[in-house]
């Protein structure tokens, strides 16, 4: 399967399609959630000095065994920092399923608003990279640049220079606006995320032509139970369910059927 995906960048950081350093690596919704949540609520400069939206286009073909464990096309979401992966289970994960590319879906608890239901965020852990994918333990994902979209340009700043000179301020979340700047204003309306995902949309068509690749569903099922809103603080893993939902966490070593907390 093929699709897009995006990351927020420093002007100061041009490795452009360099993913092995962190699991930062979002659908469109998602990317719009990230920012809004971590990066815009600091202005002058933005938190991580980010400028820049880039897309790639990513070639993914994951072993069999997330398929064969739940029906699923991604593998268990892992964290990446300094080039190394950091979730708790990382040895587990690629001994078991091998350098799988994982999926995210976006949970309350990582603040913020959702964007829709493919608000999302991809981990590509980077001994799985190759010229081309073909499911095997160490092969299993492709990147090719798609583009780039300055953020000034997406919200309307002619000079970012002079807006920091005027007092700007791109989004105050106690105010749920920002002063000088209205792209980020009123961050849990579906009407203005809405505005905003198509903004992004039409932007990002503007330098490459319309290709047809959606966002594929996110069904990494076994995702640590850490990420998920329900499961924080349970030890052992979440358990799928046949609706795509966390049915209930259980501990690593006890038996499902007789230990599993269900989430009514």
């Amino acid at each position: 399967m093929s699709f897009f995906v995006y990351r927020a960048r420093s002007d100061a950081d041009r490795n452009y399609d360099g993913m092995a350093d962190d699991a930062s690596v979002y659908s469109m919704q998602g990317i719009l959630w990230y920012l809004h949540s971590q990066v815009v609520t600091k202005s002058c400069p933005r938190n991580f000095n980010i400028t820049r939206i880039t897309r790639s286009k990513v070639s993914v073909f994951n072993t069999e065994e997330p398929f064969f464990e739940w029906k699923g096309q991604f593998g268990p979401y892992l964290t990446f920092e300094g080039g190394k992966c950091a979730s708790p289970e990382c040895s587990e994960t690629f001994e078991k399923y091998g350098q799988v590319v994982g999926c995210l879906p976006w949970s309350p608890y990582q603040g913020g608003r959702g964007y829709g239901n493919t608000t999302q965020s991809y981990s590509l852990p980077s001994a799985g990279r190759c010229a081309v994918p073909d499911g095997s333990r160490n092969c299993t994902w492709h990147l090719e640049p798609a583009g780039e979209l300055r953020l000034d340009e997406l919200e309307g700043i002619a000079s970012y220079e002079r807006f920091c000179s005027a007092g700007g301020i791109e989004y105050d979340q106690s105010k749920d606006e920002g002063s000088g700047c209205n792209f980020w204003d009123k961050q849990g309306s579906e009407v203005a995320n809405a505005r905003r995902f198509a903004k992004l949309q039409q932007r990002f068509l503007k330098t490459t032509p319309r290709v047809d690749m959606p966002e594929p569903l996110c069904d990494s099922q076994n995702a640590e139970c850490r990420y998920h809103e329900h499961c924080r603080g349970l030890p052992g893993k979440c358990c799928p369910a046949a609706d795509g939902l966390m049915l209930a966490c259980c501990g690593k070593n006890e038996d499902l059927a007789t230990n599993a907390i269900v989430l009514a």
